[in-house]
């Protein structure tokens, strides 16, 4: 019985973080997933807020509050060319996934793309595009960001194309 029981909620678990994820981010993963140096990693809350916690400066954890969740794919781009797509490409697709583009950053040759999804919840979706010179990577998570106190206590340039 216990068995059956841990079981029912490992699925009911699974199917709740499947649900949980954004169409372009599972469309993405299932894209590329299996291929050669394609790496996936999933965290829930509790770890995501507390290795944030360990690594981010203190003004940065205030902006970013309430992680639910954050995963990361990351693809060689020698991968998009195999599964002949292309980074503009799945832009669109975000963008066709209600994804708006809140800020585009050039820096040391990487291109760095923020997306957000507003949701019906008290938190929105976010993604992080990262293309570098040989590898894409993908960063989804769900929360809070004030984005007035960034704004205010960590101005960035930012070149929105």
């Amino acid at each position: 019985m216990k068995t059956l029981i841990a079981s029912f909620l490992l699925v009911t678990v699974l199917s709740a973080t499947a649900v949980a994820q954004s169409k372009s981010f599972i469309s993405f993963k299932e894209k590329f997933i299996g291929l050669e140096d394609v790496h996936h990693l999933s965290l829930n809350g509790f770890f995501a807020r507390t290795i944030f916690k360990m690594v981010a400066e203190d003004d940065l954890n205030h902006a970013v509050k309430a992680i639910k969740n954050i995963r990361l794919v990351t693809v060689p781009k020698a991968a998009f060319q195999k599964q002949n797509v292309s980074v503009p490409g799945f832009k669109n697709v975000l963008h066709g996934d209600a994804f708006e583009e809140l800020a585009h950053v050039k820096e040391n040759g990487d291109d760095i793309t923020l997306y957000m999804q507003s949701t019906q919840k008290n938190d929105n979706r976010y993604m992080v595009l990262v293309e570098e010179e040989y590898v894409v990577t993908l960063i989804e998570f769900r929360g809070k960001v004030d984005p007035d106190f960034l704004i205010k206590n960590r101005p960035m340039s930012y070149n929105k194309s």
